[in-house]
């Protein structure tokens, strides 16, 4: 008896957290749902377009800081032969030399317009990024490097290879919020 007595004690306060934790999530329901009008209820979803504050006249500046980690095929240089080959046959074993980009900062601006025909807006960004990798490789003979770009005849000691990249890029956008329905509708 005297179990069930502390046992009935202990689950009490828990009824009135479960109140409390009710009453808090119907709050919180409040605040995402949005009232249609067809008078049905529905999920509050962000606006599909740049938000404005009060007293911005519809202008609005995005500045992005970016981490980007260049990937560009086509920067093999050389082929070292693994021991002893002879030209002009190509060496049975040996490794592909070429440059590989690590990660560099580049940034991205934009300006842009909420025009007031029908909540249209225009976005103007300009990204730009730049990479830079130089590498070299030698060889003593017996073993050798063929070249992969260039001039192809004959076996070399010394290879080297310099890859800049700049990457810029201006991007207009026009555009208008919207969203999906049961209908499509734009």
């Amino acid at each position: 008896m005297k179990k069930i007595l502390i046992l009935s004690l202990l689950t009490f306060p828990l009824f009135g957290d479960i109140k409390q934790r009710l009453e808090k999530l119907e709050k919180e329901m409040g605040e995402v749902r949005i009232e249609t009008p067809l008078a049905n209820f529905g999920a509050a979803y962000a606006p599909g377009g740049p938000s404005l504050r009060e007293g911005q006249k519809g202008w609005y500046a995005t500045g992005e800081i970016l981490y980007w980690n260049a990937k560009v095929g086509g920067t093999e240089y050389a082929l070292s032969s693994g021991g002893q080959s002879t030209l002009p046959f190509a060496p049975t074993k040996g490794r592909v030399k070429g440059n590989s980009f690590g990660w560099k900062y580049g940034g991205r601006v934009g300006i842009g317009k909420v025009l007031m025909h029908d909540k249209w807006d225009a976005y103007l960004n300009f990204t730009y990024y730049q990479n830079h990798n130089s590498t070299s490789t030698e060889k003593k003979p017996p073993s050798f490097l063929l070249a992969q770009v260039g001039f192809f005849g004959g076996a070399y000691e010394r290879a080297k290879s310099t890859y800049d990249l700049t990457y810029m890029n201006l991007d207009l956008e026009i555009g208008r919020e919207s969203f999906v329905s049961r209908t499509l509708s734009f």
